[in-house]
């Protein structure tokens, strides 16, 4: 008489099956971290060739940071901009943002950085909406998703120095509110231990929104809040001379 199998996993079947889902979650968790580090290692290279550009203009023309360039009319005429007060810098050493659509160095850098042949790519100079950056049009795209690549001066440290910075963050076109987060804080964490001294609020990577239990940094400036899976920081590289 053959006998009836029992209803029910055996404990060796449950066995099997806890180590199968075992292996899964390693593999997606596995996956996920070398997505992370792809992106990672994507930003750096592009941070890295952003920094070059901006070495590469100074040494062009005699110290001029890209947007602050007080002669770019006459190098470019109207392939720059309809005049030289829109094409312009005012030459401070300082590249600086207002809330107008014209003039404002913040989006002119980028201009003079594709005309100079430093970069890819084709940007505005102004803005369609005041103050406002959108990425593809008057900043490029970052590699990072959903993120685009500002630049000016202004950027504050803890210590309170002030310096140029390229900042990777969100902007969104027209009048929606702009939402610059777009990283976890483990990724902003990796981020800043490959580039730099894996301090949220030191060195040259900065990273933002900080300065509460439920942001990117903690209440020390320095820790990053990596129990949070949520995207609620963006960064700020500060290039290597004032």
């Amino acid at each position: 008489m053959i006998k009836k199998r029992s209803a029910g996993f055996t404990l060796l079947e449950m066995a099997i099956v806890m180590m199968i889902i075992g292996i899964l979650f390693s593999i997606i968790s596995l996956s996920g971290n070398l997505i992370m580090q792809a992106r990672v290692r994507r930003l750096i290279v592009e941070l890295n060739q952003y920094q070059k550009a901006i070495d590469t203009f100074r040494d062009q023309y005699q110290t001029a940071i890209p947007g602050d360039f007080s002669n770019a009319f006459a190098i470019w005429d109207t392939s720059c901009a309809p005049s030289a007060a829109a094409c312009n810098g005012n030459n401070d050493s300082i590249i600086q943002w207002s809330n107008a659509t014209t003039g404002v160095e913040a989006w002119l850098a980028w201009k003079h950085l594709s005309l100079s042949q430093l970069i890819s790519g084709n940007y505005t100079g102004v803005a369609t909406v005041s103050g406002q950056s959108d990425i593809g049009v008057n900043i490029p795209a970052s590699t990072w998703p959903a993120a685009g690549v500002e630049l000016y001066t202004g950027a504050t440290t803890p210590s309170g120095a002030t310096g140029l910075a390229l900042q990777i963050a969100g902007a969104n076109p027209g009048f929606s509110a702009n939402n610059p987060t777009v990283m976890t804080p483990k990724e902003a964490l990796a981020l800043d231990i490959k580039m730099d001294d894996g301090i949220g609020g030191g060195g040259a990577i900065q990273a933002y929104n900080r300065g509460s239990s439920n942001t990117c940094v903690g209440t020390d400036n320095l820790t990053y809040n990596t129990q949070l899976s949520s995207k609620v920081c963006y960064i700020k590289y500060f290039l290597l001379w004032p």
